[in-house]
């Protein structure tokens, strides 16, 4: 068995308030999950961001990038696609292709 299947095989679980918290371009972003602990198979990071923050225009290389929103709203463009998203919208993003969102 290799180290990813070993972490795969267990559950990862985390209260609300749980996980490594950063902050980063002034955002608090809290790591729920890594690659490392599902064997690869995705991140997840819960973002607690202001209204009007808008990431610079950026391309991912190596991973798609979704978005799933709790609260309050999004603008997403992705290339030359502009896509409202509201709370319960979900939204992914193609690795290779740039992107960005601001909070409305």
């Amino acid at each position: 068995m290799t180290a990813a299947t070993d972490v795969a095989d267990r559950a990862v679980a985390l209260g609300p308030d749980e996980g490594e918290a950063i902050w980063f371009l002034h955002s608090r972003m809290t790591v729920k999950a890594t690659a490392a602990e599902t064997g690869g198979g995705f991140g997840l990071v819960e973002s607690v961001i202001s209204p009007g923050f808008s990431p610079p225009f950026h391309v991912h290389h190596r991973e798609d990038e979704s978005f799933y929103v709790l609260e309050g709203e999004l603008t997403v463009r992705c290339g030359d696609e502009t896509h409202a998203a509201s709370a319960g919208s979900f939204i992914s993003l193609p690795k290779g292709v740039p992107h960005s969102f601001v909070v409305e």
